[in-house]
């Protein structure tokens, strides 16, 4: 009876585990990706982040950008404070980017390898841009 407790008790945690495999993303609007970054329901805030749980097979941000100030999920309204790392990485038919003046800071390695990108549009409100965040962009 006991080793058939440990084995289902073993067997329930590889499952939980498994099951709980972290998306870099919490939800999506308009076919732009976010991850809840807020600590708490007070400030409702977010960043612009990838599909699914690795940035190297989500190449899903193509032609024209516009990144909202806010989100509305959920009936919550989030302010976009920023854009992870490794967001629009690879996104080679990623064309120009526009970024609302929310957006404080810019991640590593961003926009990465995004050849065909000839403009990005910032807002005044940019403190932060990571290294390499616009390694690889030929074009612009």
């Amino acid at each position: 009876m006991k080793k058939f407790y440990i084995k289902s008790l073993f067997i329930t945690f590889i499952t939980v585990l498994c099951c709980t495999v972290a998306n870099a993303h919490d939800f999506v609007v308009k076919n732009i990706y976010y991850k809840i970054t807020s600590p708490s329901d007070t400030v409702l805030t977010v960043d612009v982040t990838y599909k699914g749980t690795s940035y190297s097979s989500s190449k899903i941000y193509e032609g024209s950008v516009s990144i909202p100030a806010t989100v509305t999920c959920n009936g919550k309204t989030y302010n976009v404070t920023g854009i992870e790392a490794r967001a629009f990485y690879n996104c080679k038919n990623l064309t120009d980017v526009t970024i609302p003046n929310s957006v404080t800071n810019i991640g590593e390695y961003t926009f990465y390898g995004c050849s065909n990108l000839t403009s990005v549009t910032t807002g005044e409100g940019l403190k932060t841009l990571g290294s390499y965040a616009f390694y690889n962009c030929e074009n612009l």
